[in-house]
């Protein structure tokens, strides 16, 4: 299991450094409770289009 970890890890970095972004992801980058937030709300956008 910890090498498929470190074998995604490293692909995933030199991805991002492909891309000219740093090998780790910021903080700003994950999922958080601030996104939860705006997941509900576009949840309810599309049940109000669905009714029309």
């Amino acid at each position: 299991a910890e090498r498929l970890r470190d074998a995604r890890k490293a692909t995933q970095a030199r991805r991002r450094v492909a891309r000219g972004l740093p090998p780790e992801p910021s903080p700003s980058e994950r999922r958080g409770e601030a996104h939860e937030d705006q997941d509900e709300d576009r949840m309810g956008l599309e049940g109000a289009e669905v009714q029309r």
